[in-house]
């Protein structure tokens, strides 16, 4: 009966994400919606090509290699798709051949989607929560404001969030399952996945561990001891310094870099091994073993397609890319009251936040240090993204507070809030559901650079032109007089 029922909850999910896709996704043009989509698909036909995309804005590695293998597969089933740079460049025409790659990467979009609610369904039942309060917030997540902007856009944001929570579920499935070691080893490749898209989803890694942890541990005194006084994490840090000194000799000294790194490092690991200890307390370095074989299993796949060095040392300084990508956001530099007035909350995280602080006030069980680490969380994403217009971002700071209600409603007794809440939301932002006016919009430059003198276009500087300074192996003049 109980599988019935988490099976009609899935389903549900399904079908309603499958009609929301097609409803905000025309799928006619390859630039529809977004005129960066020939980011996204250029890199992926340069991985194709065994070249490693030169992106400094974030890694995307990951998905670059994952779309590159789909499409080798696609052209074996559908001869009409080229993927080969030299083909495509002396094709007469490349614009249908980048339609059909478009709708491709979509399909495989949607998948991603329907991978992803999945995962956060089971996640949330893994919490000890009851089947309709899953459903009601996997229903909230469909409906948010954040997941229709992802689902109608083609980037990694939303790709990267699924490795995540795929990581996420099989970390928690280890706590069931028998075969812990394969689990594990699944969810470290899932984690190396995530934070080669966009890295933008390290935080969210340490919300689970933390969560097992804080709830057998609810001394905040036995927390700086347990962390601080630590065999593992002293020798852990001395070789983060190390490795740090000798990749800031290399690529000029940069003081952030031992800040964070010690900081991400030391606290990924702490609490990954407290998690693995908490299965087994022999096991503690074995799932840690079997976590990093993961890991390095992602690296090796992507290197299969393209991948270099010098993107993972990247990836291993997580700093810059915060540093690369928002440079405006500095938290060192930029006056903290400004960036706090810059913060936007839409009606959904305002609600959630409201009902967060109730549950966390009413609840007699309460942990409030991991509902403090939890809100950190949150608020760094905040800060993070104040600058940041795009609500496809916004999903990250979302998911976090889902998971925090979650946390807090196991065996709450007013659960019918929840699903007003949902019913509520659904009216409020029915308008935006059924809306695909940012898909039929095409702001196609390349058509403004069509009309140019070969004399013209010659005389650009290609760094004013998003199309020449992303894609420039696309800025023929001859084949860009047959983009258009």
């Amino acid at each position: 009966m109980l599988k019935n029922k988490i099976s009609f909850n899935i389903s549900v999910l399904l079908v309603l994400s499958i009609i929301i896709f097609f409803l905000k996704n025309p799928l006619v043009n390859w630039l529809e919606g977004d005129f960066e989509n020939i980011y996204f698909i250029y890199n992926t036909l340069l991985t194709a090509n065994s070249i490693t995309p030169d992106v400094l804005d974030y890694p995307g590695n990951s998905s670059f290699s994952i779309n590159s293998l789909y499409l080798k597969i696609i052209t074996i089933f559908d001869k009409t798709v080229i993927i080969n740079l030299e083909d495509i460049i002396l094709s007469s025409d490349p614009v249908t051949n980048f339609n059909i790659i478009y709708r491709y990467l979509k399909f495989l979009q949607l998948f991603y989607s329907l991978i992803a609610l999945i995962c956060f369904y089971k996640i949330l039942t893994y919490l000890n929560l009851e089947n309709k309060i899953a459903l009601s917030l996997s229903l909230l997540l469909i409906i948010s404001n954040q997941y229709l902007d992802n689902i109608q856009r083609y980037r990694f944001d939303f790709e990267s969030l699924t490795f995540y929570l795929v990581s996420t579920f099989f970390l928690l499935y280890a706590t069931y399952s028998k075969k812990k070691n394969i689990t594990i080893c699944i969810s470290g490749f899932f984690l190396c996945m995530s934070l080669f898209a966009k890295i933008i989803t390290l935080p969210l890694f340490l919300i689970i561990p933390a969560l097992f942890y804080f709830k057998k541990n609810k001394s905040l005194n036995f927390f700086i001891k347990d962390i601080f006084i630590n065999k593992d994490t002293i020798i852990l840090f001395f070789i983060i310094n190390f490795l740090t000194i000798i990749y800031s000799i290399l690529y000029s000294f940069n003081l952030i870099y031992f800040i964070t790194n010690n900081l991400i490092y030391i606290s990924f690991y702490f609490f990954f091994s407290e998690y693995f200890k908490s299965l087994n307390d022999n096991g503690k370095y074995k799932y840690l073993l079997f976590f990093i074989i993961g890991i390095l299993l992602g690296l090796i796949f992507m290197f299969s397609q393209a991948l270099n060095f010098q993107k993972i040392l990247a990836v291993i300084n997580p700093y810059f890319f915060f540093q690369h990508h928002s440079p405006e956001t500095n938290l060192l530099s930029k006056n903290i009251f400004m960036t706090l007035k810059s913060m936007k909350f839409d009606f959904l995280q305002i609600i959630l936040l409201i009902l967060s602080v109730f549950l966390i006030y009413f609840k007699k069980d309460i942990n409030l240090y991991l509902n403090l680490f939890l809100f950190s969380i949150y608020f760094l994403y905040k800060i993070i993204l104040s600058s940041k217009g795009g609500m496809y971002l916004h999903i990250f700071p979302t998911i976090v507070l889902l998971i925090i209600v979650s946390i807090n409603l196991q065996k709450f007794k007013y659960n019918m809030f929840i699903y007003s809440l949902v019913i509520l939301h659904f009216f409020i932002n029915s308008n935006n559901i059924l809306d695909n006016k940012f898909n039929l919009n095409i702001d196609n430059e390349v058509c403004e650079l069509k009309n140019l003198s070969k004399k013209e276009y010659i005389g650009l500087n290609k760094d004013n032109y998003f199309l020449l300074y992303y894609a420039p192996k696309f800025s023929e003049y001859n084949f860009i007089q047959k983009l258009c």
